[in-house]
């Protein structure tokens, strides 16, 4: 991080909050000491774990992720609230912090995907091309729940190669493997992802260092719609992705801190019109980068998912 530094305020309900500036950005909110709840999330169908749940407490930064068993622990939770519990394939649930999570029951929903026509003969177009070493600023968890999302509006050029192929994604992660989630989102009238494009996770393994993935979704027969669509990355508060790490506090003190990888790399824009984030359950669009400790070509800039596209007929 340049010059190491952290900017300190307070938000409206009195909580400090701090805004790591720099190549990765990262949203967190200590929180006050309140109860902890525990408990196991499951299909109510199949009453099989359900993996990898977005749990979070309704209007608070909050939250956590159920692990491959379906087990979760989140703290900070005091009697009035309520918990959010969100999963694609599922009907997001929410429910009363006294109410009880052994098992909590989730309801599958049913998405019916368009029919895969094959041609003839295969025809390929790029979108969103970035180029890796042109990156320099990220995205990060601090160890709240968020998601990033992109838009990407639909062309008349597309209508020859309706069907996504591959999706690449920049990650930097300090640890051996660091596993993320792919989520697509159709559009609401107001501009806001809403509801699935693709009924399951798409789980993603990031290796160490500075990598661009290429995930392969050939096989899913994704169509791409013609109100457009969203491409977002969810962090997974998993102890696998946690890194430990060391930084200097605005009073040049040693600290210790931790991140859930990977990073995810950004591209700047002129505007904010494709860029949104998911927090406290509500979507809302990126600030724009005006930090003095922001690399040139992202001040004053906004910052977008770097997600290149193939598209096929």
């Amino acid at each position: 991080m340049p010059g190491r530094r952290i900017y300190r305020m307070k938000n409206k309900t009195g909580r400090m909050m701090c805004r790591v500036f720099g190549p990765i950005f990262i949203l967190c909110w200590p929180l006050l000491s309140r109860a902890q709840v525990k408990g196991v999330v499951l299909d109510s169908v199949t009453r099989q774990p359900v993996a990898y749940v977005n749990i979070w407490v309704e209007g608070e930064n909050n939250g956590t992720t159920s692990d491959t068993t379906g087990n979760f622990a989140l703290s900070g939770v005091a009697d009035e609230d309520h918990i959010v519990f969100s999963a694609i394939g599922y009907a997001t649930r929410r429910v009363a912090a006294t109410g009880g999570f052994s098992p909590l029951l989730l309801k599958p929903q049913a998405l019916i995907l368009s029919e895969v026509t094959i041609a003839a003969a295969e025809i390929e177009q790029q979108v969103g091309r970035f180029r890796k070493s042109k990156i320099n600023h990220y995205f990060a968890c601090g160890g709240r729940p968020w998601i990033v999302a992109r838009f990407f509006p639909y062309k008349d050029a597309y209508a020859a190669t309706p069907y996504l192929k591959t999706l690449y994604v920049l990650t930097n992660s300090k640890i051996a493997k660091a596993r993320f989630n792919i989520r697509l989102y159709t559009v609401a009238a107001d501009g806001r992802p809403e509801g699935y494009l693709y009924g399951k996770n798409i789980l993603v393994d990031a290796r160490k260092g500075k990598r661009k993935i290429a995930v392969d979704l050939d096989a899913l027969g994704i169509v791409i719609p013609e109100k457009g669509f969203f491409v977002a990355v969810e962090w997974l508060i998993i102890e696998g992705n946690r890194h430990e790490f060391e930084y200097f506090d605005v009073t040049n003190d040693k600290k210790e801190g931790v991140r859930y990888e990977p990073a995810v790399g950004a591209v700047p824009a002129e505007t904010n019109a494709n860029s949104w984030f998911l927090i406290k359950g509500t979507w809302r669009q990126w600030p724009q980068n005006n930090s003095a400790y922001i690399a040139r070509a992202y001040k004053n800039k906004y910052s977008l998912l770097a997600i290149e596209l193939t598209l096929t007929n």
